[in-house]
C-alpha cells in the first residue's frame, strides 16, 4: 500500500476525481487530495509523508484570477520547478492545451515542464499519446501508460427511467428523434457551429436537446444570438436547458435522447461526456479523427471530417435517420464494460504502480 496525493483535485463532488480516487482506494492505497493554492502552487509538493503524486490538470500551477496573478504564479513556478526533481510523480494528460486559453505559449511551457520531470505519463488512448508527441516531439521516447477514462455506469447510467415520462417532463414530443448535447457550455465544444449544422439537417421530427450551464454570460449571448438567427422552425426544435444538471436529473436527459453529439473545436485528451453516453448506450456523433473512434469504435459513431461542413451535415443526417441504433447501443454498453470498468482500470493502475515500487 502507498500514500498517493492527487493534485489538482476537483473535489469529491467532481465524479471523475472521485472515480479515480475510489479505484485507488479499492486497491488498498491511501489517497490524499490537494489543490495548488496561492502564489506558490508548487508548495503542494512539500510533503514527506507522500509516496507518489498524481498530477492532473496543470492550470492550478500557474493560472491566477488576474493576468498579474498568472504572471506571478508562472514566475514562482519557474523559480521553484527544482522541487519537481525531488519527488516521484505521474502526470495524467487530460488536455493537450488548456481550453479557450489566451496564454497558449505559457500553457505549453508548463505542460512540457511538468511532463519532463514526471516518472511517466498517463493517456486515455494511443491516439491521445500520438497527438501529444506531435505537439511535443521531445517526449516521443518518454515512458507512458494507457489508462482509459473510467466508466460512469455505477453513478449515472440508470436506464430504468420511463422514456415516455421523461420526454413529457422535458416537453419533448413522444415521436421525435432527439440529439443530446450535454455539458458545461464553452467555446471549444463547438455548439455555435453545431447549430448551423443542425439547421442544414433540419426536419420537423428532429430535435436537439442542449443541456448544461453556460460558462459565462458572453457564452450564453453568443449561443442565443446564433439561435435567434435561425429560421423559426429550427429555433423551436432546439430545446435549451441552460442550467447545471444535477446527478439525479442526468439520466432523464439520456433516456429521453436517441444519440449524443460532440463537436469539439479543440478535442480534449480525455473526454468524459462520450464515455458517459456510452454507458447509456447512446451512439455518438463526433469527429472521425482524434481519440473518439478509439474510445467508442467507429462502427458505433456517426463520424464526420472535422474540417468539412458538408461531412458534418451528412453525418447528422445519418444519425437522425439511423435504423440500427439498438445494435450500436448494445455494442457500446458491452464496450463500456470491457474497457472502462473499475476492474479494468484497477488492473491498469496496478501495473503502473508495481513498476514504480
Amino acid at each position: 500500500m502507498c500514500r498517493i496525493l492527487m493534485t489538482p483535485f476537483a473535489g469529491y463532488s467532481n465524479q471523475y476525481s472521485k472515480l479515480i480516487s475510489d479505484i485507488l482506494r479499492s486497491m488498498g492505497h491511501e489517497v490524499v487530495a490537494a489543490t495548488p493554492k496561492g502564489l506558490f502552487p508548487l508548495k503542494v509538493f512539500d510533503r514527506d509523508d507522500i509516496d507518489l503524486f498524481l498530477v492532473y490538470w496543470p492550470n492550478g500551477f500557474y493560472k491566477g484570477s488576474t493576468k498579474m496573478r498568472t504572471l506571478v504564479k508562472a514566475l514562482t513556478f519557474l523559480l521553484l520547478k527544482y522541487k519537481l526533481r525531488k519527488i516521484t510523480y505521474l502526470m495524467s494528460i487530460e488536455n493537450f492545451i488548456a481550453h479557450d486559453t489566451d496564454t497558449e505559449k505559457l500553457d505549453m511551457w508548463v505542460t512540457k515542464t511538468l511532463a519532463a520531470f514526471a516518472e511517466s505519463l498517463i493517456f486515455s488512448t494511443e491516439s491521445a499519446h500520438q497527438h501529444f508527441v506531435n505537439l511535443f516531439p521531445l517526449f516521443k521516447d518518454k515512458k507512458y501508460h494507457i489508462i482509459p477514462h473510467p466508466s460512469y455506469d455505477k453513478i449515472y447510467c440508470d436506464c430504468s427511467y420511463n422514456r415516455s415520462f421523461t420526454r413529457e417532463m422535458l416537453k419533448i414530443p413522444r415521436n421525435a428523434t432527439v440529439c443530446l448535447y450535454l455539458g458545461l457550455i464553452r467555446r471549444y465544444k463547438g455548439l455555435n457551429d453545431f447549430i448551423d449544422v443542425f439547421s442544414a439537417a433540419y426536419a420537423p421530427d428532429r430535435y436537439v436537446l442542449i443541456c448544461g450551464r453556460f460558462e459565462s454570460e458572453a457564452a450564453k449571448k453568443e449561443i442565443t444570438d446564433k439561435l435567434s438567427a435561425q429560421p423559426f422552425e429550427v429555433q423551436k426544435n432546439i430545446l435549451i436547458h441552460g442550467e447545471f444538471i444535477s446527478d439525479n436529473d442526468l439520466p432523464s436527459y439520456f433516456v429521453s435522447s436517441d444519440f449524443f453529439a460532440v463537436n469539439y473545436v479543440k478535442e480534449p485528451a480525455n473526454p468524459g461526456s462520450p464515455v458517459l453516453a456510452m454507458g447509456f448506450g447512446l451512439p455518438v456523433y463526433g469527429s472521425s479523427s482524434g481519440c473518439l473512434p478509439e474510445i467508442l469504435g467507429l462502427e458505433n459513431m456517426y463520424a464526420f471530417h472535422p474540417q468539412s461542413f458538408d461531412s458534418k451535415v451528412n453525418a447528422l443526417e445519418k444519425a437522425f435517420s439511423d435504423c440500427s441504433r439498438d445494435k450500436k447501443a448494445k455494442r457500446l454498453i458491452e464496450r463500456n464494460e470491457k474497457f472502462h470498468s473499475q476492474g479494468v482500470l484497477s488492473t491498469r493502475y496496478k501495473g503502473v504502480l508495481e513498476g514504480l515500487f
